[in-house]
């Protein structure tokens, strides 16, 4: 997909109001154009006032799709206006798709409602040139913060596919868009050295240790909880982050097991 046009193809001027081509595709309002504000449009284009230039990509000699104006066309066709001010991209079709929802509304004209940013969110999700996107890249795309992108993938249950991290490893994600245990190399440079198993071996001992020691804190705080006779909130609270530390401490002592279980089968 075309998602540039260089400046030296676009101009501004005069295009005939029947040769704009208006697709609902490109229409990112769940409710569509809104009657009043066509109508506040009508009014103030009779006293005179100047809008801002539609929006078009020529897809085809004299025919133009309409990426960003949909009130704007609609007032001056209610108005019975045979023309209207247009700033004109050589493109496709895909390019004015790009363009209605990552570019138009962004400083002019109606802006779009919390339930179209989250509709919009939505639907580039599910377009798999766009899922496995970060949260932040999309974000930006559609100009929203990160968080309203994450919501709208728990709504649906579509992740990335795989997560791309600092260090360039590729991560394959669940379906509930948890990294899995295990990494993907196959990005990574060819000489890149392994960690020592000696080295891996401490520091997992390292790790484990410091939780056991933080299981017993815990455990010595829960004790004088039930002795102060404190809410069984307060030490189901307690409690609840106990048996999580100690979980992780069991995972990390599987996964240690398993490297020492590799490492005896290679030699």
């Amino acid at each position: 997909m075309t998602t540039t046009t260089p400046q030296a193809q676009t101009q501004t001027r005069d295009i005939p109001l029947d040769s704009v081509i208006v697709d609902k595709r490109n229409q990112v309002r769940i409710t569509g154009v809104a009657d009043e504000t066509i109508w506040q449009y009508m009014e103030s284009m009779k006293d005179g006032a100047t809008f801002p230039p539609i929006v078009v990509y020529e897809i085809a000699p004299s025919k133009y799709m309409l990426a960003d104006g949909f009130h704007r066309v609609t007032a001056n066709r209610n108005l019975g206006r045979e023309t209207i001010p247009a700033t004109i991209h050589q493109g496709t079709e895909e390019d004015a798709l790009y363009y209605s929802r990552f570019t138009a509304n962004r400083t002019n004209g109606l802006r779009l409602t919390r339930s179209d940013l989250q509709a919009l969110c939505e639907t580039i999700i599910q377009d798999p040139e766009y899922r496995d996107r970060t949260d932040m890249e999309l974000g930006k795309l559609v100009g929203c913060a990160d968080t309203t992108i994450a919501n709208a993938r728990k709504r649906l249950g579509i992740y990335p596919q795989v997560k791309v991290g600092r260090d360039g490893r590729v991560w394959e994600v669940t379906g509930r868009g948890e990294d899995t245990p295990t990494t993907l190399h196959r990005n990574l440079p060819p000489e890149a050295p392994e960690c020592p198993e000696d080295a891996r071996e401490t520091l997992a001992g390292k790790v484990i240790q410091r939780i056991d020691d933080h299981l017993d804190d815990i455990e010595e705080c829960l004790r004088k909880l039930q002795e102060c006779q404190r809410t069984s909130t307060e030490a189901e609270r307690v409690a609840t982050h106990a048996r999580g530390l100690q979980g992780i401490a069991e995972v990390l002592g599987a996964k240690t097991r398993q490297t020492d279980q590799g490492h005896g089968d290679r030699q």
